[in-house]
Parts: structure tokens; sequence; C-alpha cells
């Protein structure tokens, strides 16, 4: 999918945006289970809600970091270089998030 540059910027503002709103309420999130054992941890990950969050902020978390790549990547890499490392990020970024999906909902069904 291409993008104009203005897309691409909002798109990132957006997700810096989400992010700056998400990570503080995760941060505190995680302080709060410190001292839990392994199964108070896996029963608080099984409520929807919250894996619906934890999942959504870690992939837009991702979106984010593969545009910040992408801008690194095409600021100083060319040609063949470029649509090979391009490439390797995007495919890794996508990963990590099926990843992320797969073990989230393998909490919530275990």
């Amino acid at each position: 999918m291409k993008l104009k540059p203005h897309h691409h910027w909002q798109l990132h503002r957006l997700s810096s945006l989400f992010l700056t709103v998400t990570l503080p309420f995760l941060g505190i999130f995680l302080l709060t289970l410190k001292g839990s054992n392994y199964h108070q941890v896996m029963m608080m990950f099984r409520n929807p809600a919250l894996a619906a969050f934890l999942g959504l902020t870690i992939a837009v978390g991702l979106y984010h970091t593969m545009s910040e790549f992408q801008v690194i990547i095409r600021d100083y890499l060319r040609d063949s270089k470029a649509k090979v490392a391009l490439g390797l990020v995007y495919t890794t970024a996508i990963f990590l998030m099926a990843v992320t999906l797969y073990s989230l909902i393998g909490i919530m069904y275990r």
C-alpha cells in the first residue's frame, strides 16, 4: 500500500498520540502485577477487554516502529538495498503482530 507523504505523517502522528495515551496505562497495569504469581497474571490477561487493549497497543507500537524504520531506510539506503531492508522490516513487523495476536488468543482460550 503506497501512501501519500502527508498520509504517512498523519498516521505517524496518530499512532504517536495513541501510544502517548496508552503506554502510561500499560506501565501502571504492569506495575500492579508486581508480586503476582503466574496464575494471577494469566487470569488478568484472560479478560477480553484487557487482551484487546494490549494487542492494539502492541500492534500500534509495531506500526509506529515500522514507519520510523521506513523513514530511516529511505533516507540512508538506495535502490535494491532499500527494497530488501524495507521488505525485512515489513516482514518482521507483521510476524511480530501475528505472534502477539496468536499468543493473546492462546492465553484467552487456555
